[in-house]
């Protein structure tokens, strides 16, 4: 024979496990008087006859629905900065930190966008000269850039990628580039064939 132990709800006044009621150390039994289900069901009663309660969770709601696009933009920021560090770190302990200062300052000066394609999607961090290659983590060696740029440029520096970049049959002269913000070079006629594809 199997023993289960139960408790009688005082407010349902239904035989029901153990496990269905919260702990409470002042009671004789160690368990609330009421179930759990009978608990949550009164509190709700009460909070909908309530208009301050009503009223501070629609401003609660409120604000969360205004401060949410700012709040995933800084998740996903802090979380590009944390990868970015930690790799940096891997190749070279004593290599300084990026800070969440430095990653807005980045974003401003190119408008949040690619510093190689210019679009606005799916941005992260890459080091213009690649940590493998000596380069440093360091405000001057970073720039954002959308993954598919990012993966594209693999372990080439901006320059070499850049060069790439071009890939129909014309040489990048100063006629036909441009540089932006941060000094890096882009063929204005391969930059609207990519704009109108992606």
């Amino acid at each position: 024979m199997i023993f289960v132990e139960t408790n009688i709800c005082r407010t349902c006044a239904k035989v029901k496990l153990v496990s269905e009621f919260s702990r409470d150390s002042r009671m004789r039994s160690g368990l609330k008087p009421s179930c759990k289900e009978c608990v949550a069901t009164q509190a709700r009663e009460r909070r909908s006859k309530d208009p301050a309660f009503i009223l501070r969770q629609q401003k609660k709601a409120e604000l969360r629905a205004h401060l949410a696009p700012a709040r995933q933009h800084r998740v996903h920021w802090n979380g590009v900065l944390t990868n970015t560090n930690y790799h940096a770190r891997s190749m070279d302990p004593s290599a300084p930190s990026l800070t969440m200062a430095d990653v807005r300052g980045l974003l401003a000066d190119l408008g949040e966008r690619c510093a190689y394609c210019g679009t606005s999607n799916g941005l992260g961090l890459d080091h213009r000269v690649p940590l493998c290659r000596g380069g440093s983590n360091t405000v001057e060696n970073v720039v954002p850039a959308c993954g598919d740029c990012n993966r594209r440029k693999g372990r080439k520096t901006d320059v070499q990628f850049l060069a790439n970049l071009c890939w129909r049959d014309h040489p990048m002269t100063p006629e036909n580039t441009y540089l932006n913000p941060r000094g890096t070079r882009h063929c204005i006629a391969c930059q609207r064939e990519w704009s109108r594809n992606h």
